[in-house]
């Protein structure tokens, strides 16, 4: 077994306990809890997702939502690729210097926000993927919103 010391990043911790302690509980939210090994399969889960949405270390991505274990999953595959992301809403993201790097924003508002925060990104370009429960938008993230 590691040293717990010697974990210097989110991805060490997530895959140090998904094999020193799989079964034992990770994130809570809710309704919704996930073991050690759950959080590290989401977590490739996404990394393999956002790989093949084009993303590579360096891109940033932005998520539009509330604190959320949907949000941790996200961050937590996007930390493991080297992916920046930012939760700054919709006004301080257009706002942020570097919105212009950012390749894909996810959206985890209400479907009447997601479709005014659309409607904003896309006069940018931005690919918007929607994490709302309605999944209206044309790209919904499946590790993160069920089987959508």
């Amino acid at each position: 077994m590691r040293d717990i010391a010697d974990l210097l990043t989110f991805d060490d911790f997530i895959t140090h306990w998904a094999a020193e302690r799989p079964d034992r509980p990770a994130l809570r939210e809710e309704d919704r809890a996930y073991s050690y090994a759950q959080l590290e399969h989401y977590t490739a889960q996404i990394v393999a997702y956002l790989t093949a949405a084009g993303l590579k270390k360096g891109d940033r991505i932005a998520w539009i939502g509330k604190n959320s274990d949907l949000y941790f999953l996200l961050f937590y595959g996007a930390a493991r690729m080297g992916v920046a992301i930012t939760a700054d809403g919709i006004d301080g993201l257009v706002a942020m210097p570097e919105f212009a790097d950012i390749a894909i924003v996810f959206d985890a508002t209400s479907a009447g926000a997601h479709r005014h925060h659309d409607a904003v990104l896309q006069t940018h370009g931005k690919r918007v993927i929607d994490l709302t429960p309605a999944a209206i938008g044309p790209y919904v993230i499946p590790p993160v919103n069920g089987n959508a």
